[in-house]
Formats: C-alpha cells, structure tokens, sequence
C-alpha cells in the first residue's frame, strides 16, 4: 500500500483534490435544490390553507381593527363596502372595497387578492367605481 501512495505525483493529489472539490459542490447544489423545492411545496399548501380556512376570521379581525365605517377624504364621504380607486403619493393604483378606518388614519383596503392598509395622508386621490 506505501508503494502505491508513493508513486503517486504531485499532479495526481492535486487533479484529486479539483475532483471532489467539483463533486462535493455538486452534491451540495443538488441538496440546496431539493431543500428549495421542499419550501416551495410548504409554501403553496399554507397559502392554500389560509386561503380556505381562514378568510372569514381575516375578515373579522380587519373589521376589528378598522372600526370606523365612513371616511372622510377631501370633502367626499366614502363607506365601508364602497368599491374605490386610491392613486398612492408614489402613484401606485390600488382598486378595491373599502374595509373601514382606524383611529390613527389607516384605510385598510380589500383587493382581489390583498388586504392593504395604507396611511390616508400618503393618499393623493380617491374615487368611487
């Protein structure tokens, strides 16, 4: 065994060495890969669970939270239920069914997919649909 280790040249060891540094990295992607996969399985089925379940609970702490039904921006009256148009200061369009209020001037705002709350001083336009 000493005579096999012994004929063995530096350019041996080191072709060695560039083999498993190659693939232990490529074990290790393989790894990363299938942990990512994993991830985005848990993902999709929490999603899919909140999505089911808990939507009415959602639904009842929003309206817990936002307890002030009618809003008052710039002279027009809108309520709770009223579909609206919200321009944002940094011209984001947001189109969908007001929740309600807060206290400290937070509209929280029901879209097709979201539930926003947005400060209503960072507000710059607000129209009925």
């Amino acid at each position: 065994m000493k005579n096999l280790l012994d004929t063995l040249t530096i350019q041996d060891w080191i072709l060695t060495a560039i083999i498993a540094y190659f693939v232990t990295h490529i074990i290790l992607r393989i790894n990363s890969f299938k942990k990512s996969i994993k991830n985005i399985k848990q993902r999709q089925m929490i999603s899919m669970d909140y999505k089911i379940v808990d939507l009415e609970k959602l639904m009842a702490k929003c309206y817990e939270l936002f307890p002030i039904d009618t809003v008052y921006f710039k002279g027009k009256a809108f309520h709770s239920g009223m579909r609206v148009r919200i321009t944002t200061i940094q011209k984001k369009v947001i189109e969908g069914e007001i929740i309600g209020k807060s206290k400290m001037d937070l509209l929280c705002i029901k879209t097709q997919n979201q539930i926003i709350a947005h400060d209503l001083d960072k507000i710059e336009q607000m129209e009925q649909l």
